[in-house]
Protein backbone atom coordinates (compact mmCIF):
# COMPACT_ATOMS: atom_id res chain seq x y z
CA UNK A 1 0.00 0.00 0.00
CA UNK A 2 2.89 2.34 0.63
CA UNK A 3 3.66 2.13 -3.09
CA UNK A 4 0.12 3.18 -3.97
CA UNK A 5 -1.21 -0.32 -4.71
CA UNK A 6 -4.49 -1.09 -3.01
CA UNK A 7 -6.30 -4.38 -2.56
CA UNK A 8 -7.82 -6.25 -5.46
CA UNK A 9 -4.61 -7.48 -7.05
CA UNK A 10 -3.60 -10.90 -8.34
CA UNK A 11 -0.37 -12.48 -7.03
CA UNK A 12 1.21 -14.93 -9.49
CA UNK A 13 4.29 -16.94 -8.40
CA UNK A 14 7.13 -16.85 -10.95
CA UNK A 15 9.66 -19.62 -11.63
CA UNK A 16 13.35 -19.25 -10.90
CA UNK A 17 15.33 -17.85 -8.06
CA UNK A 18 17.07 -19.82 -5.40
CA UNK A 19 16.55 -18.41 -1.94
CA UNK A 20 14.07 -15.68 -2.82
CA UNK A 21 10.45 -15.87 -3.94
CA UNK A 22 9.30 -13.72 -6.85
CA UNK A 23 5.75 -12.83 -7.86
CA UNK A 24 4.04 -10.93 -10.62
CA UNK A 25 1.46 -8.60 -9.08
CA UNK A 26 -1.38 -7.70 -11.42
CA UNK A 27 -3.40 -4.62 -10.57
CA UNK A 28 -5.88 -4.10 -13.37
CA UNK A 29 -3.88 -3.71 -16.58
CA UNK A 30 -0.61 -2.97 -14.75
CA UNK A 31 1.93 -5.54 -13.54
CA UNK A 32 4.63 -5.20 -10.90
CA UNK A 33 7.30 -7.54 -9.60
CA UNK A 34 7.26 -8.38 -5.88
CA UNK A 35 10.36 -10.03 -4.48
CA UNK A 36 10.36 -11.70 -1.06
CA UNK A 37 14.01 -11.77 0.02
CA UNK A 38 15.59 -14.64 1.92
CA UNK A 39 16.45 -13.68 5.46
CA UNK A 40 18.06 -15.71 8.24
CA UNK A 41 19.04 -14.50 11.73
CA UNK A 42 22.56 -15.93 11.31
CA UNK A 43 23.13 -14.11 8.00
CA UNK A 44 23.77 -10.37 8.43
CA UNK A 45 23.52 -9.53 4.71
CA UNK A 46 20.63 -7.24 3.79
CA UNK A 47 19.79 -8.51 0.32
CA UNK A 48 16.76 -6.23 -0.05
CA UNK A 49 18.70 -3.05 0.76
CA UNK A 50 21.59 -4.02 -1.51
CA UNK A 51 19.46 -4.77 -4.54
CA UNK A 52 16.89 -2.01 -4.07
CA UNK A 53 19.50 0.70 -3.54
CA UNK A 54 21.55 -0.55 -6.48
CA UNK A 55 18.51 -0.31 -8.76
CA UNK A 56 17.65 3.12 -7.34
CA UNK A 57 21.17 4.44 -7.94
CA UNK A 58 21.30 3.00 -11.45
CA UNK A 59 17.95 4.54 -12.40
CA UNK A 60 18.87 7.91 -10.86
CA UNK A 61 21.93 7.91 -13.10
CA UNK A 62 20.09 7.13 -16.33
CA UNK A 63 20.66 3.37 -16.46
CA UNK A 64 17.33 2.01 -17.65
CA UNK A 65 18.33 -1.65 -18.05
CA UNK A 66 17.40 -2.36 -14.44
CA UNK A 67 13.83 -2.43 -13.15
CA UNK A 68 12.59 0.71 -11.44
CA UNK A 69 12.43 0.22 -7.67
CA UNK A 70 8.98 1.31 -6.49
CA UNK A 71 8.77 0.50 -2.79
CA UNK A 72 10.06 -1.72 -0.06
CA UNK A 73 9.08 -3.10 3.31
CA UNK A 74 12.26 -3.74 5.27
CA UNK A 75 10.49 -5.48 8.16
CA UNK A 76 8.89 -8.02 5.80
CA UNK A 77 11.92 -8.21 3.44
CA UNK A 78 9.78 -7.29 0.41
CA UNK A 79 10.78 -5.23 -2.62
CA UNK A 80 8.40 -3.95 -5.29
CA UNK A 81 9.80 -3.26 -8.75
CA UNK A 82 8.71 -2.42 -12.25
CA UNK A 83 7.70 -5.61 -14.04
CA UNK A 84 9.84 -6.28 -17.13
CA UNK A 85 8.29 -8.56 -19.74
CA UNK A 86 10.60 -11.12 -21.23
CA UNK A 87 11.36 -14.74 -21.80
CA UNK A 88 14.17 -17.12 -21.00
CA UNK A 89 16.68 -17.37 -23.82
CA UNK A 90 19.00 -20.31 -24.34
CA UNK A 91 22.77 -20.24 -24.63
CA UNK A 92 22.35 -21.10 -28.31
CA UNK A 93 20.42 -17.84 -28.84
CA UNK A 94 23.18 -15.71 -27.28
CA UNK A 95 24.62 -13.42 -29.92
CA UNK A 96 26.94 -10.47 -30.38
CA UNK A 97 24.12 -8.01 -29.64
CA UNK A 98 23.64 -9.58 -26.19
CA UNK A 99 27.35 -9.33 -25.43
CA UNK A 100 27.42 -5.72 -26.64
CA UNK A 101 24.42 -4.92 -24.42
CA UNK A 102 26.17 -6.45 -21.41
CA UNK A 103 29.33 -4.47 -22.14
CA UNK A 104 27.30 -1.25 -22.47
CA UNK A 105 25.76 -1.96 -19.09
CA UNK A 106 29.15 -2.61 -17.48
CA UNK A 107 30.51 0.62 -18.97
CA UNK A 108 27.53 2.56 -17.60
CA UNK A 109 28.18 1.06 -14.16
CA UNK A 110 31.86 1.95 -14.36
CA UNK A 111 30.89 5.56 -15.07
CA UNK A 112 28.97 5.81 -11.77
CA UNK A 113 31.27 3.70 -9.58
CA UNK A 114 32.28 6.66 -7.40
CA UNK A 115 28.61 7.31 -6.58
CA UNK A 116 28.11 3.62 -5.77
CA UNK A 117 30.72 3.43 -3.02
CA UNK A 118 28.06 3.92 -0.33
CA UNK A 119 26.05 0.87 -1.48
CA UNK A 120 26.14 -2.37 0.48
CA UNK A 121 27.83 -5.18 -1.45
CA UNK A 122 25.46 -7.72 -2.98
CA UNK A 123 25.19 -11.18 -1.46
CA UNK A 124 27.85 -12.76 -3.70
CA UNK A 125 29.58 -9.61 -4.93
CA UNK A 126 33.07 -9.98 -6.35
CA UNK A 127 35.34 -7.01 -6.96
CA UNK A 128 38.28 -8.71 -8.65
CA UNK A 129 38.97 -11.68 -10.87
CA UNK A 130 40.61 -13.39 -7.88
CA UNK A 131 37.39 -12.98 -5.86
CA UNK A 132 35.38 -14.46 -8.75
CA UNK A 133 37.65 -17.52 -8.81
CA UNK A 134 37.37 -17.88 -5.02
CA UNK A 135 33.59 -17.69 -5.27
CA UNK A 136 33.61 -20.43 -7.91
CA UNK A 137 35.95 -22.55 -5.77
CA UNK A 138 33.72 -22.14 -2.71
CA UNK A 139 30.57 -23.04 -4.63
CA UNK A 140 31.91 -26.24 -6.16
CA UNK A 141 29.93 -27.37 -9.19
CA UNK A 142 27.42 -24.53 -8.75
CA UNK A 143 29.90 -21.99 -10.09
CA UNK A 144 28.70 -18.46 -9.49
CA UNK A 145 30.56 -15.82 -11.42
CA UNK A 146 29.55 -12.61 -9.66
CA UNK A 147 25.90 -13.64 -9.90
CA UNK A 148 23.42 -10.81 -10.10
CA UNK A 149 19.83 -11.92 -9.84
CA UNK A 150 17.78 -8.90 -10.73
CA UNK A 151 18.10 -6.38 -13.46
CA UNK A 152 21.19 -5.65 -15.50
CA UNK A 153 19.75 -6.27 -18.94
CA UNK A 154 17.22 -8.33 -20.78
CA UNK A 155 19.93 -10.92 -21.35
CA UNK A 156 20.79 -11.27 -17.68
CA UNK A 157 17.11 -11.27 -16.78
CA UNK A 158 16.40 -14.14 -19.09
CA UNK A 159 19.58 -16.21 -18.77
CA UNK A 160 21.13 -15.24 -15.49
CA UNK A 161 24.70 -14.03 -15.22
CA UNK A 162 26.17 -17.48 -14.61
CA UNK A 163 24.59 -19.03 -17.72
CA UNK A 164 25.53 -15.94 -19.73
CA UNK A 165 29.20 -16.27 -18.68
CA UNK A 166 29.33 -19.97 -19.43
CA UNK A 167 27.71 -19.39 -22.83
CA UNK A 168 30.50 -16.93 -23.60
CA UNK A 169 33.14 -19.43 -22.49
CA UNK A 170 31.64 -22.06 -24.78
CA UNK A 171 31.60 -19.70 -27.77
CA UNK A 172 35.02 -18.03 -28.15
CA UNK A 173 34.18 -16.98 -31.72
CA UNK A 174 31.36 -14.82 -30.36
CA UNK A 175 33.70 -13.10 -27.90
CA UNK A 176 36.25 -12.57 -30.70
CA UNK A 177 33.54 -11.02 -32.91
CA UNK A 178 32.57 -8.53 -30.24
Amino acid sequence: RGAGIETGCALIPLQGGANNRVYQVEVGPTSYLLKAYFNHPDDPRDRLASEFEFCRLARENGIRTVPEPLGRDDASHLGLYEFVEGRVISAAELGAAHVAEALDFLQALAAIRDRARSLHPASEACFSFKEHLECIRNRGSYATVGKIRLGISATYLSMGFETFCFALLENPALVQAV
